[in-house]
């Protein structure tokens, strides 16, 4: 019986975890996931545009707010990831300076 009584009330899916879920799929819900998807999509561009300037390949940033690029030889995986953080930290600051960008990804 307890056993009975403990997977009826622990079997599935919190309330409260099905009601956001379902607040998602609402007009507002939608608004704003796009708001914030938009918001990643800037700052992709944002980048997207500094590398292109710098002649760096890359993947993404047009339809979805992720970047991938590839590492130069003369590149260590430290500066790299200097090289990234310091972009992402600018772009999520909002400053649209793209000299910058620019000056972070000096080839």
């Amino acid at each position: 019986m307890w056993n009975r009584r403990q997977c009826t009330k622990f079997n599935g899916t919190p309330y409260i975890i099905q009601y956001a879920g379902a607040k998602v799929f609402t007009e507002e819900g939608m608004k704003e996931c796009q708001e914030n998807i938009g918001y990643y999509r800037e700052n992709a561009h944002m980048i997207a545009e500094t590398l292109e300037k710098k002649g760096i390949s890359f993947t993404g940033g047009v339809n979805s707010p992720y970047i991938w690029f590839e590492c130069r030889r003369e590149w260590s995986l430290g500066s790299s990831l200097i090289i990234f953080l310091k972009m992402h930290r600018l772009s999520e600051h909002r400053e649209q300076d793209s000299e910058k960008m620019e000056r972070i990804i000096s080839v």
